[in-house]
Formats: C-alpha cells, structure tokens, sequence
C-alpha cells in the first residue's frame, strides 16, 4: 500500500476510535469514492449504514455524497460542519484544501442527533467537540492532500516539468488539454515533450490523459448519482457514445451495465462482460 495511504489508514484508525464512528476519506470537490485502497477507507460499514442501503438501496446514499454534500461545502467556505444524512442521522462533514483545490472530504459519522437517540448503535453528537475533531483532522490531513488527491499516487516522475504536468492532468482532466499545449507551457518541443512524458510515465501523454479520465469515471459510475451524459462531460468527453466506446473498450462493459451490476453487489467481479 502507497505510505499516503497507510498515513491516512492511522488517521481514520484514529478517528474512528475517539468518534466511536466511521471515518471515510472522499478525494477532490465531487467526493469521488478512495476505490484505490482498503474498503474500510470509503465505505460506511457499521450496522445503521448497511440496514438503510438494505432497506433503501445505494442511491439514497449516492445522491447525498455526490450532490448535496459538495453543495454544501462551498456553503461553507471550507470550515467543518455538521449536515444531516438522508436517513435522519448526522454526520461531520471535513473539507481539506488549501487555496487552488479542495483535496478530498472526510466523513465521521453517523451520530445520533434527536429524533434517533434511541437507537444504541449510533453515540450522541456534541457539536462543539466535532467541530474541534473538524478542525484538527484537517490539519493532519492537510500535508497528505496532494498527494491523496492524485489519481496515480505511485506515480512520482523525477522530472519537475513532468510531475507537474501530472498534477495538472489530475487537476484539470475535465477540460481541453493538449499535448501541444503542455510542451509549450514548459518550453519544450512538442517531440521532446512525448519523448520525456513515455520516458517518466510510462505510456503517451494521450493514453496517459484517457486512463485518467477514465479512471475518475468509473470511480463516478460505480458511487456517484451523476447520469453517464453528466459524467462523460464531467470527466472531459464531449460526446457520450464516444465516451461510451471508450468506456467499453477498458473496462469489458457499458458504463450503464458497469453502473447497474454494482448497484446489485459492490465488489463482486462482473460476469459475460462481453455481451453488455
């Protein structure tokens, strides 16, 4: 496991034991589920959670992460704040950015507030402490954002022209980038600059920029309310059915197939990907 991601482990692991809650780690403003390291990481695991997404299903909860929550924060002006969840609870909401990006949200929660102090599984909230808990989560967590944040954490390319050029495709993957555009940002040919960018990466910058895109869409597809229309424009694809072709030349699937099965059982392999 990448050492950001085992400094956040014992962060969360801290967390959880004062908060008697979880603590779940979402990346960047649109709260894209941490898919990249152990489940306990962005998943809601304790027996209040599970019985609502049983009861419910996963969209009560999707639309919350992926819609209201972000609306929230920017409310908020980046300082920690409580916000009811759909199922009555409440939850500590943890925005940690510094002045360009928001890196990613942390949840604690659920608590109990009023209407659900009868229910023993969940610990009674006191807002003056989960505020101060808010406050120093994000100073613990700050230091690790960028890095949390990056889609291609191992990735760490020794040249500085290169490293930034990642950081910017992982900043801006959902705009118009052009290879032309980075070589010329950082003075160099645009055959200089793909020579150097295989050289560091691994891959083309063109491949390099489609697995990006779709790395954080399959992310959006598998835990987020957003349609496949939104996500394609939400990820850089002008055009859905080419995001779609795309899509399925990577993954073995449909987006809308993708989306459908890991509604059904998140985890579990997908079957006759072939065929969707």
């Amino acid at each position: 496991m990448d050492m950001f991601f085992e400094k956040l482990s014992v962060i969360l692991a801290d967390v959880r034991l004062l908060s008697g809650t979880c603590a779940v780690w979402k990346r960047s403003a649109l709260c894209i589920t941490e898919s990249r390291a152990a489940p306990d990481f962005f998943m809601h695991n304790c027996r209040f959670c599970k019985h609502i997404k049983e009861k419910y299903g996963l969209n009560i909860c999707r639309r919350h992460d992926s819609v209201t929550v972000p609306q929230a924060v920017a409310e908020h002006g980046g300082e920690p704040f409580l916000l009811n969840c759909p199922a009555g609870a409440v939850e500590l909401i943890v925005p940690v950015q510094d002045s360009q990006q928001i890196f990613g949200i942390l949840f604690v929660g659920p608590f109990a507030c009023a209407s659900l102090r009868n229910n023993a599984d969940l610990p009674v909230i006191d807002e003056t402490w989960a505020l101060a808990l808010g406050r120093l989560c994000q100073q613990l967590l700050l230091p690790l954002g960028p890095a949390l944040a990056g889609i291609h954490p191992d990735l760490r390319p020794r040249d500085h022209r290169i490293a930034k050029v990642v950081k910017y495709i992982e900043q801006h993957y959902g705009e118009k980038i052009t290879l032309q555009e980075m070589a010329k940002r950082f003075y160099l040919s645009p055959s200089r600059f793909s020579h150097l960018f295989i050289t560091e990466c691994g891959q083309n910058f063109t491949d390099f920029l489609m697995d990006t895109r779709l790395s954080v869409a399959l992310d959006l597809i598998k835990f987020s309310e957003w349609n496949i229309a939104e996500i394609a424009g939400l990820c850089g694809f002008s055009d859905a059915g080419h995001f779609s072709t795309l899509f399925k030349q990577k993954y073995l699937c449909t987006p809308s197939y993708m989306r459908l099965n890991n509604s059904r059982s998140i985890g579990k392999p997908l079957t006759n990907h072939g065929t969707h």
